[in-house]
């Protein structure tokens, strides 16, 4: 009989053990749950990635200017070819982030395809904006760090190399062509959504 009442006290003590274990485990979680389902923590982060966006953005279009005036559009197209991904990442690394990207549904570069989850988001801002809406950027959580999204639309100097085929310059369409046999990026108007710049941010303890 003792040795059944000794049993019997160290399971009753065992399912406590474990219990209480559970218990905290849930407590933990639920005290580093999804930091994002904090308002203003959401738009520190949503705000932090668009200076991060804006401030890549406006590298990349000073250098492309600069290769616009210096020996055209043509020359623009070669100075993407094989400086824009370097120059992103380049970026990436001055602003500390895991990484910075630019992605499209209808690429030029192989390197800038969107990926699934990126393509939902993209059909979903694309649909927004023909019912009126403004693309807004969005915040994404997973594990150790936050990644934003952040509309790309078209401006007048996009339309050099991205406007329909018959109104790109010939010699800048025969660049497009040589570059980018596959290339999926001509035929915008102004206004329209390009694609996405893409932040990772390392999310803060």
């Amino acid at each position: 009989m003792k040795k059944n009442a000794i049993v019997l006290i160290l399971a009753i003590m065992s399912f406590l053990l474990i219990r209480c274990g559970n218990e905290s485990a849930n407590n933990t979680s639920e005290q580093t749950g999804n930091v994002l389902e904090d308002t203003a923590v959401y738009n520190q982060y949503l705000s932090a990635g668009a200076g991060y966006a804006s401030e890549a953005g406006k590298v990349l279009i000073k250098n492309l200017t600069e290769a616009i005036n210096s020996n055209g559009p043509a020359y623009a197209v070669q100075f993407c070819n094989t400086r824009a991904i370097p120059l992103t990442d380049s970026m990436s690394s001055a602003l500390h982030l895991i990484s910075l990207k630019r992605v499209s549904d209808r690429n030029r570069n192989p390197d800038n395809k969107a990926n699934e989850q990126e393509l939902e988001y993209i059909e979903l801002l694309k649909t927004n904006m023909q019912n009126g809406e403004a693309a807004k950027p969005k915040l994404m959580e997973a594990g150790y760090k936050i990644t934003g999204y952040y509309p790309i639309i078209t401006n007048t100097m996009c339309m050099n190399c991205h406007a329909d085929k018959s109104k790109i310059d010939s010699k800048t369409l025969a660049k497009i062509n040589e570059l980018y046999p596959s290339d999926a990026a001509t035929g915008y108007a102004e206004n329209q959504l390009r694609g996405l710049w893409v932040i990772e941010m390392e999310k803060k303890k």
